[in-house]
């Protein structure tokens, strides 16, 4: 039996305009877009067709759309236990609740679509062997856990895990407010385009000292500059502008307190999770700081990098050194 959409967390596991550069990493040549025209991109609403089946004819309706949606549907129609799965489903409060708020919030996704139009079209000039993905959305109940997939043919993304800071449904949950701030519309492109570079640059650093971990988390930051020039770095990070300004002030001082703690070629897992692990603020540093700070010191090398080798390509990041051999190269110098 296919995967179904009330399944998908189980397959996943198994498995605006703008055509310049507004805003890009210092000396960083720029991306020739002329051999690749803008695709068109249309988000296939699977939330939608899949509730406006009157529920007194389930069977006929999922066979209707199977067709459209067989990585969700398939063939399961045919199995009662799949059914009552569905069944259960499309009663549950949570992706009601969830299904009413997106049908509100995005009544209309054509901004998005072109945004995301707009951003494939940069990622096909730095990668040169991405393809043009099928994009569908669908409810998730809210499961940050699963997010965005991602793979060469299909990205798929639960809109109500995009419904904005303060949603009611997340403070029901108890989800924390420095991952609800991400968690609105605005977060959409960029965070498909994360899950993009991470599909096609993914290399485990989780057995490697904090500075491998630093690096690679910061090609990844640099590369989504690249690709959406026009959206803040803080946004791209996840942070908020204060938090942003906040790192750039205290870059020195960050630096310092790795360097005096011995951090930065240590593999101590209390080490890597302060530095690299999200939260409300850097555990040693002031409450004022952001988490993950590790990886906006990481991209600081790396651009300290780009600055020393200008002519690197993008797609020539992920090829490079890691870790201290990167440092190295690098010359970083913390700003003062």
């Amino acid at each position: 039996m296919k995967q179904t959409l009330w399944s998908l967390p189980v397959l996943i596991l198994a498995l605006t305009s703008l055509t310049g550069c507004v805003r890009k990493p210092e000396n960083w040549k720029e991306v020739d877009l002329s051999k690749y025209p803008r695709p068109e991109v249309f988000i296939q609403r699977y939330e939608l067709d899949l509730f406006n089946i009157p529920q007194n004819e389930l069977v006929q309706g999922l066979k209707t759309l199977a067709p459209k949606y067989p990585l969700f549907i398939g063939n399961s129609y045919n199995s009662e236990q799949a059914l009552i799965q569905m069944r259960d489903y499309l009663s549950d409060q949570t992706i009601i609740e969830g299904y009413e708020a997106v049908e509100k919030t995005f009544n209309d996704l054509t901004a998005c679509e072109k945004a995301l139009g707009i951003a494939f079209q940069r990622i096909q000039a730095v990668i040169p062997e991405f393809r043009i993905p099928q994009v569908f959305s669908y409810i998730s109940g809210y499961d940050t856990e699963t997010g965005i997939f991602v793979n060469d043919s299909v990205v798929i993304i639960p809109l109500d895990q995009f419904l904005g800071d303060g949603f009611p449904g997340y403070q029901k949950l108890g989800i924390p407010a420095y991952v609800q701030r991400n968690m609105t519309p605005e977060h959409i492109v960029p965070e498909v385009v994360k899950q993009i570079l991470n599909f096609h640059f993914w290399f485990d650093t989780s057995q490697r000292p904090l500075i491998d971990q630093m690096v690679e988390a910061g090609k990844h930051q640099t590369l989504m500059e690249l690709v959406l020039p026009t959206y803040p770095a803080a946004q791209l990070i996840g942070y908020t502008p204060d938090q942003y300004l906040w790192c750039e002030q205290n870059e020195a001082n960050i630096w310092a307190m790795m360097i005096e703690k011995q951090m930065l070629f240590s593999s101590d897992p209390a080490n890597i999770r302060a530095m690299m692990n999200d939260g409300p603020f850097t555990p040693g540093l002031d409450k004022a700081s952001p988490g993950r700070i590790g990886e906006w010191m990481g991209s600081q090398i790396v651009k300290s990098y780009l600055r020393k080798h200008p002519d690197t390509h993008p797609a020539q990041l992920f090829k490079l050194p890691q870790g201290q051999d990167f440092l190295q190269e690098s010359s970083y110098k913390p700003k003062s």
